[in-house]
């Protein structure tokens, strides 16, 4: 599938927002799995519509356009300020409705961690196929 790119470049729009040292921390309302197999099995399904044009075009035309901002407010909220995270690549599973029901992680570090619980609770537009899944790449 298409790859959300998330740079540093949006930290030039706005301070990263600060999580409250109170807050309990993100409950996800979809598991979460890091690395192996089940990693690797979503981000071959992710792949599978790259040629997609119908898929594409949705991505484009109303995917992007209703949670690229979310994406952005998530990734502000999860990364400190002036500290690049370490790269990593996350697969968004999506069930029938647009809504997460799994996401899988190459690698878990402090900032992985907190992005991958705050995109398990995300909910997006109705897919155009049953079992798609979107590749997040997070670099600096």
């Amino acid at each position: 599938m298409l790859a959300v790119i998330v740079a540093l470049a949006i930290a030039a729009a706005g301070q990263p927002l600060q999580e409250e040292e109170e807050e309990p921390g993100i409950a996800p309302t979809a598991p979460i799995t890091y690395g192996g197999a089940a990693y690797q099995a979503a981000w071959d399904r992710a792949q599978m519509y790259e040629g997609n044009s119908t898929v594409q075009a949705w991505h484009a035309e109303t995917f992007g356009p209703a949670l690229n901002d979310e994406m952005t407010r998530i990734y502000l909220a999860c990364t400190p300020t002036g500290q690049a995270p370490t790269p990593f690549t996350a697969v968004l599973s999506f069930d029938r409705e647009g809504k997460v029901d799994g996401v899988f992680v190459d690698r878990r570090t402090r900032e992985s961690q907190c992005i991958a619980e705050r995109f398990a609770s995300l909910t997006g537009p109705v897919p155009p196929v049953r079992d798609f899944a979107e590749e997040v790449r997070i670099v600096p």
